[in-house]
């Protein structure tokens, strides 16, 4: 005889459960409100489908429904709205249905932890999914593989690699097995720092664990050699997904291009982003400043401008990052119009640029010495509301330097510190070389006593510029002064430092000063 508590197939519960399966939460919703009482099981199942669909708010209403019944709802009902608000990103409003339970007496249990941490660890609240991880033990629950598994997760989204290997560590110690997940979110930990021996320890670990990698504990362990520059263990990584019928990703392919492009393999990364057709994955943009990147870092700048062309016919809208890296990739080849005529690009397309962009575009205007256009992107920079720093200062000094500016790069040089940025070597050679092509050997002289007050290392070129100078300006004693002081300043003269000192010095007998 059938069970007369299920009413009708298609109205009863039957029909609740049948609408569940079926993922019809309306249909769900609307027979579970025809029943004339209310089964929280039941209410669970309900709650369970409107999660999957993201209707978190009808989930929080049949909560309500529940306590308007003068019911408590028990722990899986709390449980299930939990979820429903987690699903949906709702992480405050999870928070606050936990939260509820302690106040309806109702002991929460260790998938209600789970539920509320999961919703913690997915929009980011990591700290928060740590904190709820931590209370677990007062509330007398034992954590299980779940709960370890958002813990190390969350502790790698924050960027605690340590803390993440510790509760791997403790999972073990518990003889809590680590499943696929466990290990996937410990080497993505590693991969963040690039810890590339750690990650793949955890591969060899696996294998002995009968825990098969997938296609995102490959990806993060590309990701710590691509982060340590290995490029060869990156790649064999790389093969090695391939080898195990897995489906490469855009993430795959662009951990393993940028780990050619900080290897200087340039011909490997354009082979990666040719072959990614073949197996059906679409380079996005990240891809494509992988690529250029990589182009650019071996000075193949007609190869990165060809990428960055090609970029919006394969759907992948460039982004300051290509713009950049085309601009450096111009500036390297000594491209400096194609360098400014990007920058215009970014312009035009909207792409706003940034301190990097204006000085890469400053630096191949310094290259071949066009010091006018150098300080008119410096003065962009500033226009732009961006704080030049000490490279796009630098290169604007030099090209001064070059053009023979010398009043113009010292005024460059003596406004670093005003503006924040401190001076270095670089700066203070240039300044230094700028004073000694004009022969102004008193500004020379001058900087070179500033260095130590600038606390700048000394280096062969600027005591080499000074003694120049002095020499050009006939100075002989105080081109033997700056020669006597290198020694102290643990430098070596060279060939270069005794002949503008014996030079100096051979003008003044000319000039019957000795």
């Amino acid at each position: 005889m059938a069970d007369p508590r299920l009413g009708n197939p298609s109205t009863g519960v039957t029909g609740v459960r049948a609408a569940c399966r079926r993922q019809d939460w309306q249909a769900a919703v609307h027979l579970l409100a025809t029943q004339p009482l209310l089964d929280q099981k039941l209410f669970c199942q309900v709650s369970t489908c409107c999660s999957r669909a993201h209707q978190w708010t009808v989930s929080l209403q049949l909560l309500e429904d529940i306590a308007a019944s003068k019911s408590v709802p028990d722990v899986f009902s709390f449980t299930s709205a939990i979820t429903a608000c987690g699903s949906s990103a709702q992480w405050l409003l999870a928070l606050a249905v936990f939260s509820e339970m302690s106040r309806a007496s109702t002991t929460p249990n260790v998938f209600s932890f789970n539920a509320v941490m999961s919703s913690c660890e997915r929009p980011g609240q990591w700290e928060r999914a740590l904190e709820l991880f931590a209370e677990m033990p007062a509330a007398m629950i034992e954590a299980d593989r779940v709960s370890f598994n958002i813990g190390i997760s969350a502790a790698e989204t924050g960027g605690h690699w340590n803390f993440a290997l510790q509760l791997l560590a403790e999972m073990k110690a518990r003889r809590l097995q680590p499943d696929v997940i466990s290990y996937s979110a410990a080497v993505s930990a590693c991969a963040s720092d690039g810890l590339w021996q750690i990650a793949l320890d955890f591969l060899w670990e696996m294998s002995q664990a009968a825990a098969v990698p997938n296609e995102i504990t490959y990806n993060a362990a590309i990701s710590a050699c691509e982060a340590s520059g290995e490029w060869e263990l990156a790649l064999q990584l790389f093969s090695w997904l391939s080898s195990a019928r897995l489906q490469p990703t855009v993430f795959s392919f662009s951990a393993a291009i940028s780990a050619c492009a900080k290897g200087g393999q340039w011909q490997r990364a354009l082979h990666l982003l040719s072959s990614m057709p073949a197996f059906r994955v679409a380079a996005d943009a990240v891809s494509f400043n992988a690529g250029i990147s990589a182009c650019e870092r071996s000075g193949r700048w007609q190869f990165a401008l060809h990428l960055l062309s090609v970029m919006p016919a394969a759907s992948a809208v460039p982004t300051r990052i290509s713009f950049n890296a085309g601009i450096s990739a111009c500036e390297k080849g000594e491209q400096w119009r194609i360098a400014l005529s990007l920058l215009e690009q970014m312009h035009k397309e909207k792409v706003k640029p940034d301190v990097i962009s204006f000085s890469a575009g400053i630096s191949a205007c310094e290259k071949v010495g066009h010091w006018e256009m150098a300080l008119q992107l410096l003065e962009g920079l500033c226009e732009a509301q961006l704080q030049p720093n000490e490279f796009s200062l630098d290169a604007c000094i030099s090209a001064c330097e070059k053009g023979g500016e010398w009043q113009l790069a010292l005024h460059l040089l003596s406004g670093m510190p005003q503006a924040r940025i401190a001076r270095n070597e670089f700066s203070m050679s240039a300044g230094i070389s700028a004073c000694e092509k004009a022969g102004e050997w008193q500004q020379a002289i001058g900087v070179l006593a500033e260095i130590p007050l600038a606390t700048v290392a000394f280096t062969e070129i600027s005591f080499n510029a000074s003694i120049s100078a002095c020499e050009k300006g006939a100075q002989w004693e105080w081109a033997i002064q700056a020669l006597s002081k290198m020694p102290a300043a643990q430098l070596l003269p060279d060939d270069i430092s005794f002949s503008a000192g014996i030079s100096a010095c051979g003008k003044s007998i000319i000039e019957g000063a000795v």
